[in-house]
Formats: C-alpha cells, structure tokens, sequence
C-alpha cells in the first residue's frame, strides 16, 4: 500500500523529488516526484511484495465490513501523514489493493 500513499501524497504537495536520483538528465520536480512513485511501484513489484490483498482472502465482498471498520478510524488516519488522509482517500485506495 505504501507506493499508493505515495502517489497519494505527491497529489497532496509533498515534495519527494530529491529522493529520485536521475541519470537521464534534468527533469522538473513534479516530473522527479511521478518517477519516484512509479519506481515505487516497480520497486514493490520487483521484490513480489503483494500489492493486492486478495492474497490474504480479503476480497471485494468483504469492502463494506473493512469500510464500516475504516469509519472509526477517521480521527488517526492523518496522524502521521504529511497531508489529509480521509476515510474517502483510505476507501479509494483499498478498492484498488483489493480485488
């Protein structure tokens, strides 16, 4: 889930853009941060961590009891991230990690 949060957070304004090291010559920092999260993603993929939770049996019949359970964590989501992290946003995110 993380490159999502990632992705999530570029769209918020944060600035990952030095931590993408870049040998094909100068790119802007927004083009820097998209290729951060999508090294991100091949990253995860390279590695075989599992971006889709089905493999743990959670499957898209068990979104509404995960919303409901979401829905009470309103108030923590954004505790520790360095933009708004809503219910909304968690919900958009676990319909694409769950299939």
């Amino acid at each position: 889930t993380l490159p999502y949060i990632i992705d999530h957070n570029i769209r918020g304004g944060v600035d990952y853009s030095k931590l993408y090291v870049n040998a094909k010559g100068a790119l802007s920092t927004s083009q820097k941060n998209n290729a951060f999260a999508k090294e991100l993603f091949t990253l995860h993929k390279d590695l075989q961590i599992p971006q889709m939770f089905s493999r743990y049996g959670l499957v898209k019949e068990n979104l509404p009891t995960i919303m409901k359970e979401i829905d009470g964590l309103s108030a923590g989501l954004s505790a520790t991230n360095p933009v708004p992290f809503t219910v909304t946003d968690a919900r958009t995110i676990l319909q694409k990690i769950i299939s």
